[in-house]
């Protein structure tokens, strides 16, 4: 006989504020009602003396264990809980599991083999289910050629967006070479933009449904989170 649908509560280390900012605008509206609770916990780069301390970003994986441990240790009741991750993929220190046994391929068998490596080498009492965003969180704001340019108040620049995605066919694949991610790429556009001002208030703009029919790597994060709350066989 099956089982009712599960709610759980998914702890998610995250790389910065806008990140944090999205999954608590976007993703907790969307899935608190779908028992799903997302959230977010922003990586310290560095504690200083007078408490508290600069939050974002990922500057080696023993940074990245040591917060990532904490997180599976809060995990109370590992029955209801998952632990995952959303990081950029793009410039991912070189220390992390598995960067240096990427096999040849496309972006998502690269990236897919990062993340099976950073599973593994936790082997978790919790569900652990790594994400890394391909290439960058920036890459969801040329889903749509408008939302930055209307933000940044230069619409016409709409056309540029959409011939950088014209180039690459699909937001997740620009692109890991240096210089060349999608946070540079929108830098080159607009000088003035900013990560956490602009890129949450742009997504903000952007159904997540039309996200998720665009980004396949991000939907098959959600759809993997989506499968715990399924009713058991």
């Amino acid at each position: 006989m099956g089982g009712g649908r599960s709610s759980m509560r998914v702890l998610t280390l995250v790389e910065g504020q806008t990140e944090e900012a999205f999954i608590k605008r976007v993703l907790c509206p969307h899935f608190d009602p779908r028992g799903l609770y997302f959230q977010p916990t922003v990586i310290e780069t560095k504690r200083i003396l007078t408490g508290g301390g600069f939050r974002g970003g990922v500057v080696s994986f023993a940074q990245f264990k040591r917060h990532l441990v904490r997180l599976l240790g809060s995990a109370t009741n590992p029955q209801q809980t998952i632990v995952s991750t959303m990081l950029d993929y793009y410039e991912l220190p070189t220390d992390f599991p598995g960067m240096d046994s990427r096999p040849a391929g496309t972006a998502r068998v690269r990236v897919a083999h990062v993340e099976k490596a950073i599973h593994d080498h936790f082997g978790a009492r919790v569900d652990f289910v790594p994400y890394l965003s391909l290439h960058e969180f920036e890459a969801l704001l040329f889903v749509s050629a408008e939302a930055v340019p209307a933000v940044l108040g230069e619409p016409r620049k709409a056309r540029d967006m959409k011939a950088i995605l014209t180039e690459f066919g699909e937001p997740e694949l620009i692109n890991e070479r240096p210089g060349q991610g999608p946070s540079a790429r929108l830098l080159g556009l607009f000088s003035t933009y900013q990560k956490l001002l602009h890129g949450s208030l742009a997504v903000n703009r952007i159904e997540l449904d039309r996200i998720r029919a665009d980004c396949k790597h991000f939907d098959d994060w959600l759809a993997t989170l989506e499968q715990r709350t399924q009713p058991a066989a």
